[in-house]
């Protein structure tokens, strides 16, 4: 079984880091297999356009998580079990990024008849590879089929996808904004001191 969803919010800014996308749900009924690459592709501006290598870059890495049990995806309790950083023509290029596994340096997940939560995050660019910012752009990704669960031989994986719970899971898309900081008003209005002279 592999079931998910979009955990993506509506917007982020440049430069901003460990942006959640996806949740990943996975379970056998019997057995265990073990994971050792996942393919997952970018949706949004790299996708649509039609100028070539606009969005190639608005995600300038992606990473996966393995949950510690809350299932509430956060960067300072989860483990990062996967990386891979943009570039030209390597694991994570054009918008398909290969993602390989390594949980406590072991080079592969083991995926059994215990749920098995991930969570996936990219950062988010400055610019794309076609040298345009990335502001106003989306940005997402999706596990689009059971395929891209790859085994440590680099085959899919030895199981039969559950006829129900199977890719594609796919995020929403996240819009790219400057980054701002809230601004912070101050007013004197709070701060009035009433002096009244007294004779002595």
């Amino acid at each position: 079984q592999v079931s998910g969803f979009s955990a993506a919010p509506s917007g982020a800014g440049q430069g901003d880091a460990n942006v959640p996308v996806l949740e990943l749900s996975m379970q056998t009924n019997l057995n265990f297999v073990n994971i050792a690459q996942m393919r997952l592709k970018q949706t949004g501006t790299v996708a649509t356009s039609s100028v070539p290598f606009s969005g190639d870059g608005d995600a300038s890495t992606i990473k996966v998580w393995l949950d510690n049990g809350d299932k509430v995806f956060s960067p300072t309790a989860d483990t990062v079990i996967g990386q891979l950083a943009v570039s030209t023509s390597g694991a994570f290029s054009g918008g398909v990024a290969l993602v390989p596994l390594n949980v406590n340096s072991i080079p592969y997940l083991t995926v059994s008849t215990g749920s098995v939560t991930l969570f996936v995050s990219a950062d988010i660019g400055y610019t794309d590879r076609a040298g345009a910012p990335t502001l106003g752009h989306s940005v997402g990704f999706q596990l689009e089929k059971f395929a891209d669960l790859l085994a440590p031989n680099g085959s899919p994986i030895v199981a039969s996808p559950d006829p129900l719970l199977q890719p594609p899971v796919i995020s929403k898309t996240v819009l790219i904004a400057p980054l701002t900081v809230p601004a912070v008003s101050i007013s004197s209005v709070g701060f009035l001191m009433k002096v009244t002279p007294r004779s002595c």
